[in-house]
C-alpha cells in the first residue's frame, strides 16, 4: 500500500467516514448513464494496476469464501453483464475501497452505513498493518468482533452501521464491494425490463383510452336526454 501514488484531492461525493485517506479502485455507474471506472483509479493509472494485481490472491480468496457463504450473492454479483472492455476488479466485485491510515492517522471509522453497496449484498473487510485495537462495532446488533491483520468479514455494510474501537499503531483495510447502482443499470439496460416497462405502458394508454371513450359516451348520452328533454 506504501507503493500507492500519492493521493490527489478528488471530488469525491460520499460519507464522511474519517480522517483517514481513501482510494476506490472499481466498477461502477455512480451518477452516470452506463458503467466506467472510477476516476481515482484512472488517475493512479501503473500504481493502481499494480495493487490490484499485486492482492489477486486475496481477491481470489474473497471471491472462493462468498461463494461458499452466500452462494446466492456471488451468482448475482458473477451474473451482472459487463461491456466487453470493462472487468471486475476483484474477483466477484466490482472493486475495493482502499483506506489507508499512517502512523498519526490509523484507519478508525467513524459510525456509518454504506448506503450505495447492494441493499441485500454483503461486502469483504480485510484489515492489515501493525496496530493494536480497531476492533468492528456492528451497532444494530450490539456486537463488537476483534480482527487481526489479514482476517476476512463479510458483512451486509448498506444495512448495518458499523465503526472502528481506538487504534493504536498504523491501521489499513481493503473492503471489496459492488455498487447497487451497477443493478440499476442492469435493470433500467435489460431487454427484458424494456418490454416490461414497454408493456405496462401499452395497457396504461388502452385504460386511458377506454376511459376517454366512455367519458365521450356519458357526454353523448347526456346531451341527447337534455335534447329529448327540450323537444318535450
Amino acid at each position: 500500500i506504501e507503493s500507492l501514488p500519492t493521493p490527489q484531492n478528488d471530488n469525491y461525493r460520499g460519507i464522511d467516514r474519517g480522517e483517514y485517506t481513501v482510494r476506490h479502485y472499481c466498477i461502477w455507474c455512480a451518477y452516470a448513464k452506463e458503467p466506467f471506472i472510477c476516476s481515482q483509479f484512472c488517475k493512479d493509472g501503473e500504481g493502481a494496476k499494480m495493487f490490484m494485481q499485486a492482492n489477486s490472491q486475496l481477491w481470489e480468496s474473497m471471491s472462493m469464501y462468498l461463494s461458499e457463504l452466500f452462494p446466492g450473492v456471488y451468482n448475482e454479483f458473477m451474473n451482472l453483464p459487463l461491456a466487453p472492455h470493462l472487468d471486475r476488479m476483484a474477483g466477484a466485485f466490482m472493486g475495493c475501497v482502499i483506506n489507508m491510515g499512517s502512523g498519526d492517522i490509523p484507519v478508525e471509522t467513524k459510525p456509518h452505513h454504506d448506503v450505495k453497496e447492494r441493499a441485500f449484498g454483503v461486502s469483504c473487510l480485510c484489515p492489515f498493518g501493525t496496530y493494536k485495537g480497531g476492533a468492528l462495532i456492528l451497532w444494530e446488533l450490539k456486537v463488537i468482533i476483534e480482527l487481526n491483520p489479514g482476517d476476512l468479514l463479510f458483512l451486509p455494510d448498506s444495512l448495518i452501521h458499523h465503526s472502528n474501537e481506538r487504534v493504536t499503531g498504523i491501521r489499513h483495510s481493503v473492503v471489496a464491494f459492488t455498487q447497487q447502482n451497477m443493478f440499476d443499470y442492469w435493470k433500467r439496460s435489460s431487454s427484458e425490463f424494456r418490454d416490461k416497462k414497454k408493456s405496462k405502458l401499452g395497457k396504461r394508454k388502452e385504460k386511458e383510452k377506454r376511459k376517454r371513450e366512455l367519458r365521450k359516451r356519458v357526454i353523448k348520452k347526456a346531451m341527447q336526454n337534455a335534447s329529448k328533454i327540450e323537444m318535450d
